[in-house]
């Protein structure tokens, strides 16, 4: 599915499924967040949300989360959230806020959690010398695989009070 105003790029290394296939041990997937790149965990998978400004509305999910999405019966939670990011108003910019990302992304919460999925809006700052980037992504955890994870990078919001573990 493609959706205006969004551009949503997962990671395309498969974590999950690559012990399956007899070729050795499974890799991580990895977030490339500029000058740094973060491995996530087996059963943990990333959605990029790209920069501030690039909302070219398409939307790409790697096999690997697209199988864990089926096999939770899950993918049409999954487009569905989606929609909810892509047709939420930005600002002056063209950005969404990361504030703005966890409200939508807490209101699929419960849907998520009833599937054995967590979900979390994480972002980062990237420093230069006189500006920086900020880079937002989701990330979706098998909570049978990864019932402990956290990711450090989880955005728990300006002004919330809430349980934040992920589901």
């Amino acid at each position: 599915p493609h959706y205006s105003h969004l551009s949503v790029h997962s990671v395309l290394m498969g974590a999950s499924i690559a012990a399956c296939d007899g070729g050795g041990p499974p890799e991580l997937e990895e977030v490339n967040l500029g000058s740094v790149t973060k491995k996530l965990p087996l059963g943990v998978h990333a959605v990029i949300l790209e920069g501030t400004r690039s909302y070219d509305g398409t939307a790409d999910v790697s096999e690997s989360l697209d199988n864990m999405l089926k096999a939770k019966n899950a993918l049409p939670e999954f487009w569905d959230l989606m929609r909810d990011i892509s047709e939420t108003p930005k600002s002056w910019d063209s950005s969404l806020s990361a504030e703005r990302l966890l409200a939508i992304v807490m209101s699929h919460r419960p849907i998520f959690a009833k599937k054995k999925l967590k979900l979390w809006v994480c972002r980062y700052e990237e420093l230069f010398d006189f500006s920086s980037k900020w880079h937002k992504w989701l990330e979706v955890a098998d909570a049978l695989e990864c019932d402990d994870y956290l990711p450090k990078e989880a955005y728990k919001g300006a002004f919330r009070d809430c349980s934040f573990d992920g589901g």
